[in-house]
Order: structure tokens, then sequence, then C-alpha cells
């Protein structure tokens, strides 16, 4: 079996880390198999999304094809970043802070305006 990271990252369609043991592997495809299942979603990308997580946690479950999975991939050598730790890496808060500076120095420039 030939795997190509462009064809399929596994990793990310079960949104976990090339790291992860396979409890986190079957926590992760419980939580999204429940979400994309085509009994409870009925649009069609749900159930095309569902046969991808299937897929997808097939060969990351089972030893031996994770095993030629990750030989005949690069997914080692990404940096490869979750959606949780993407979150993680966003800083909401620096992003607040910046809004406000951006809206205050908005509200400084108006009042210049206003008074001259």
């Amino acid at each position: 079996m030939l795997f190509t990271m462009e064809e399929k990252n596994y990793y990310k369609i079960l949104n976990v880390s090339p790291k992860s043991d396979i409890n986190e592997i079957k926590k992760a495809y419980k939580i999204l198999a429940m979400k994309y299942h085509p009994d409870r979603n009925s649009t069609i990308s749900a159930e095309k999304k569902f046969r991808k997580i299937t897929e997808a946690y097939d060969v990351l479950s089972n030893p031996t094809l994770k095993n030629s999975y990750d030989e005949n991939t690069t997914t080692r050598n990404l940096d490869y970043k979750t959606e949780e730790t993407m979150k993680l890496d966003s800083k909401p808060e620096e992003k607040i802070v910046e809004k406000k500076q951006n809206v205050f120095c908005k509200i400084i420039s108006w009042f210049k305006k206003l008074f001259r």
C-alpha cells in the first residue's frame, strides 16, 4: 500500500498528532464518527467526511498499516498542528489587546480631527 501526503493525511483527518497513541486515535475517531455518521447528519458532505474518517481510523488503528503509512509519508518531519494546538498558538488575549489598541487609536485620531 502506497500513501502520499497530497492524497490523504490521516492524522489531519482525525485531528491527531503523528505521535498519538491508539487511545487518542480511537477517542478522536469516536468523536468525529458520532458527528458525521450518516444516521445523525444527513448532508452529503457529512457522508463523504465519515468515509474519510473511517478510512483514516482503519489505517491508524492497525499497527502494521500505520507503520507502512508512516514510512511512506513525511508526516514525522512536518510541523503538524492539530486544531487544539492552533487554538493555543493563536493567543486570543493578544488579539483582544491589539483590537483594543486599534480602537483606542481610532478614537484618539477622531478626537484630534474633531477638535482641530
